[in-house]
């Protein structure tokens, strides 16, 4: 497979904020695991995939969707890779029936890699997830436990390091954004206890509901999305990340790649993070009760330094990938 072409089918931002594709030596084209000709269509699948709507799942069957999956014959490139990267709604954003079709046809190689744990998912999501392992070229995960456990490859949670003009500023003490994911009363303890301490707190949670919306304790709720550029220069102006682990997880988080790629302190309620490439244990701490947070060590400035070589970087792992499937069909 000399020079293949290579389809990201990404559903959610993260993935899509971690790869740089000038970097890259190959082919990538980054799409959506459906398309779609209208809007129209777009939000009544949009409401179809939402977790409240599991009854609405249950009267419209799946197939109604299948002519706008990638990998309908109609909509897919022969002799290609197709990378899917599905998060945490796997279950709806790849149909194991269409792919298993496609494998009976196609010479193009499926990889699915997994950037979530296992743990973390739903007995129904995580039934199909094992299915699908059953039907892909290549599966990958970047945790450690669940290579074990399943048998598959284990990769590092790839990250194309960015560099912007506003280097090194003076900003916040401490800097989160992610979605809600049920962190948001721990991120409320954190943030007034470093307000009592006289640590500034730059703390964004994305939220699903409207009636969350607003500034609360000092964190800012929102339904809009940061664009990963104005992360990226909140990230290099702090002094510290803070990575907030949701239940199941063990592996690395975008966090952490940051703290890494920028050399910045990292705070995290993950204890597996002192077993990551790394990790320094003067640079970073861990944490399972709030307070026995050091927040002097968090205010502390100081030069902070990895020795990152940027291993983490997309494109070593897209040879990998290639390289593996070459060895897969000998």
């Amino acid at each position: 497979m000399n020079n293949p072409r290579i389809y990201f089918v990404v559903s959610g931002n993260a993935i899509r904020d971690s790869f740089l594709i000038d970097k890259c030596d190959f082919d990538v084209e980054i799409k959506a695991p459906y398309e779609f000709s209208s809007r129209l269509l777009s939000r009544l699948f949009y409401l179809w995939c939402r977790d409240s709507m599991s009854l609405l799942r249950k009267c419209v069957s799946r197939n109604v969707w299948k002519k706008h999956f990638i990998l309908n014959d109609n909509n897919c490139e022969k002799s290609s890779i197709y990378i899917f990267m599905p998060g945490n709604k796997i279950d709806r954003s790849i149909d194991p029936e269409i792919v298993d079709e496609y494998k009976s046809y196609s010479d193009s190689k499926l990889v699915l890699l997994m950037f979530d744990s296992m743990d973390s998912l739903s007995p129904s999501t995580r039934k199909v997830a094992e299915r699908l392992f059953k039907s892909f070229d290549l599966v990958m995960t970047f945790d450690r436990i669940d290579s074990e456990r399943y048998h598959i490859e284990y990769f590092n949670l790839p990250y194309d390091r960015r560099t912007y003009d506003e280097l090194h500023r003076t900003g916040s003490d401490l800097f989160f954004v992610g979605h809600d994911k049920g962190r948001s009363k721990i991120l409320k303890t954190i943030c007034q206890t470093a307000a009592k301490k006289g640590l500034e707190c730059d703390f964004t949670v994305l939220m699903k509901k409207k009636i969350c919306i607003g500034k609360h304790g000092g964190i800012s709720f929102t339904r809009r999305y940061t664009r990963y550029a104005d992360v990226i220069k909140k990230i290099e102006k702090t002094n510290c990340l803070l990575d907030i682990a949701c239940k199941g997880q063990s592996a690395a988080s975008l966090r952490y790649c940051e703290a890494v790629a920028y050399n910045k302190k990292l705070l995290s309620n993950n204890p597996e993070i002192c077993k990551m490439p790394f990790y320094n244990e003067r640079f970073m701490r861990t944490f399972q009760d709030p307070e026995t947070i050091d927040y002097e060590w968090i205010k502390k400035r100081e030069s902070v330094d990895y020795n990152y070589d940027d291993s983490f970087n997309w494109n070593m792992l897209l040879h990998r990938i290639v390289k593996e499937l070459q060895h897969h069909k000998q």
